[in-house]
Protein backbone atom coordinates (compact mmCIF):
# COMPACT_ATOMS: atom_id res chain seq x y z
CA UNK A 1 0.00 0.00 0.00
CA UNK A 2 1.30 3.65 -0.86
CA UNK A 3 1.51 5.38 1.90
CA UNK A 4 0.38 8.90 2.63
CA UNK A 5 3.52 10.61 2.13
CA UNK A 6 4.43 8.62 -1.30
CA UNK A 7 1.39 9.87 -2.04
CA UNK A 8 2.06 13.36 -1.33
CA UNK A 9 5.49 12.93 -2.90
CA UNK A 10 3.88 11.54 -6.06
CA UNK A 11 1.42 14.78 -5.93
CA UNK A 12 4.55 17.20 -5.81
CA UNK A 13 6.20 15.42 -8.85
CA UNK A 14 3.22 16.24 -11.09
CA UNK A 15 2.95 19.59 -9.51
CA UNK A 16 6.65 20.32 -10.47
CA UNK A 17 6.38 18.30 -13.98
CA UNK A 18 3.35 20.22 -15.06
CA UNK A 19 2.91 23.45 -13.93
CA UNK A 20 4.11 26.46 -15.87
CA UNK A 21 4.58 29.96 -14.42
CA UNK A 22 2.25 33.05 -15.03
CA UNK A 23 3.10 36.74 -14.01
CA UNK A 24 0.37 38.77 -12.21
CA UNK A 25 -0.29 42.14 -10.20
CA UNK A 26 3.94 42.18 -9.74
CA UNK A 27 3.86 38.35 -8.54
CA UNK A 28 4.37 35.23 -10.27
CA UNK A 29 2.26 32.38 -10.21
CA UNK A 30 2.44 29.17 -10.72
CA UNK A 31 -0.22 27.20 -12.14
CA UNK A 32 -1.09 23.46 -13.76
CA UNK A 33 -0.88 23.22 -17.57
CA UNK A 34 -3.77 21.46 -18.04
CA UNK A 35 -3.40 19.95 -21.44
CA UNK A 36 0.18 18.89 -20.96
CA UNK A 37 -1.08 16.78 -17.88
CA UNK A 38 -4.33 15.43 -19.92
CA UNK A 39 -1.90 14.27 -23.04
CA UNK A 40 0.63 12.55 -20.74
CA UNK A 41 -2.40 10.93 -18.69
CA UNK A 42 -4.07 10.06 -21.84
CA UNK A 43 -0.80 8.61 -23.42
CA UNK A 44 0.09 6.54 -20.12
CA UNK A 45 -3.39 4.86 -20.40
CA UNK A 46 -5.39 6.07 -17.97
CA UNK A 47 -9.11 5.98 -18.60
CA UNK A 48 -10.95 9.38 -19.78
CA UNK A 49 -12.86 10.03 -16.94
CA UNK A 50 -9.84 10.34 -14.75
CA UNK A 51 -7.62 12.43 -17.37
CA UNK A 52 -10.58 14.71 -17.60
CA UNK A 53 -11.40 15.16 -13.53
CA UNK A 54 -7.45 15.71 -13.59
CA UNK A 55 -7.54 18.28 -16.01
CA UNK A 56 -10.35 20.09 -14.69
CA UNK A 57 -9.15 19.99 -10.86
CA UNK A 58 -6.81 23.05 -10.77
CA UNK A 59 -6.42 26.57 -8.94
CA UNK A 60 -6.51 29.45 -10.89
CA UNK A 61 -3.59 31.12 -8.87
CA UNK A 62 -1.81 28.01 -7.79
CA UNK A 63 -1.07 24.25 -8.58
CA UNK A 64 -2.72 23.34 -4.76
CA UNK A 65 -5.85 22.04 -6.00
CA UNK A 66 -4.26 19.42 -8.42
CA UNK A 67 -1.88 18.39 -5.87
CA UNK A 68 -4.87 17.01 -3.15
CA UNK A 69 -6.71 15.85 -6.08
CA UNK A 70 -3.46 13.45 -6.20
CA UNK A 71 -2.99 13.11 -2.86
CA UNK A 72 -6.36 11.61 -2.09
CA UNK A 73 -6.43 9.03 -4.52
CA UNK A 74 -4.72 7.23 -1.21
CA UNK A 75 -8.51 6.88 0.54
CA UNK A 76 -10.29 7.09 -2.71
CA UNK A 77 -11.48 10.62 -2.28
CA UNK A 78 -10.75 11.54 -5.59
CA UNK A 79 -12.68 8.94 -7.13
CA UNK A 80 -15.95 9.54 -5.75
CA UNK A 81 -17.55 11.49 -9.16
CA UNK A 82 -16.18 8.96 -11.59
CA UNK A 83 -17.71 5.81 -9.55
CA UNK A 84 -20.76 6.61 -7.83
CA UNK A 85 -22.31 3.10 -6.88
CA UNK A 86 -18.43 1.84 -5.59
CA UNK A 87 -18.03 1.08 -2.16
CA UNK A 88 -15.10 3.38 -0.41
CA UNK A 89 -12.77 0.13 -0.13
CA UNK A 90 -13.32 -0.29 -4.04
CA UNK A 91 -12.36 3.25 -4.52
CA UNK A 92 -9.28 3.29 -1.77
CA UNK A 93 -8.02 0.14 -4.05
CA UNK A 94 -8.76 2.01 -7.22
CA UNK A 95 -6.93 4.77 -6.17
CA UNK A 96 -3.74 2.97 -4.89
CA UNK A 97 -3.55 1.27 -8.43
CA UNK A 98 -3.58 5.18 -9.63
CA UNK A 99 -1.21 5.85 -7.40
CA UNK A 100 1.36 3.43 -8.19
CA UNK A 101 0.67 3.91 -12.18
CA UNK A 102 0.95 7.32 -11.74
CA UNK A 103 4.55 6.75 -9.91
CA UNK A 104 5.95 4.37 -12.82
CA UNK A 105 4.65 6.98 -15.27
CA UNK A 106 6.59 10.30 -13.74
CA UNK A 107 9.74 7.80 -13.12
CA UNK A 108 9.46 6.89 -16.83
CA UNK A 109 8.80 10.49 -18.18
CA UNK A 110 12.18 11.27 -15.83
CA UNK A 111 14.56 8.98 -17.32
CA UNK A 112 13.65 9.59 -20.87
CA UNK A 113 14.12 13.36 -20.62
CA UNK A 114 17.39 12.35 -19.28
CA UNK A 115 18.01 10.46 -22.14
CA UNK A 116 17.12 12.55 -24.62
CA UNK A 117 19.06 15.35 -22.98
CA UNK A 118 21.94 13.76 -21.45
CA UNK A 119 21.82 10.46 -23.60
CA UNK A 120 21.58 8.17 -20.84
CA UNK A 121 19.30 7.63 -17.69
CA UNK A 122 21.46 9.16 -14.76
CA UNK A 123 21.66 6.65 -11.90
CA UNK A 124 22.76 7.24 -8.44
CA UNK A 125 24.94 5.25 -6.80
CA UNK A 126 25.11 3.97 -3.25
Amino acid sequence: MISRKCSRLIAECYQVAFQTSTKGHSKTYYVLNKNRVYDFLFDNEFPGYFCNQVKQTYGQWDTREFKEYIMKLHTGESLVNGTPEWTWEQRKLLGQQYLNDLAEAIIQYKNSLEERFYGHVIRETT
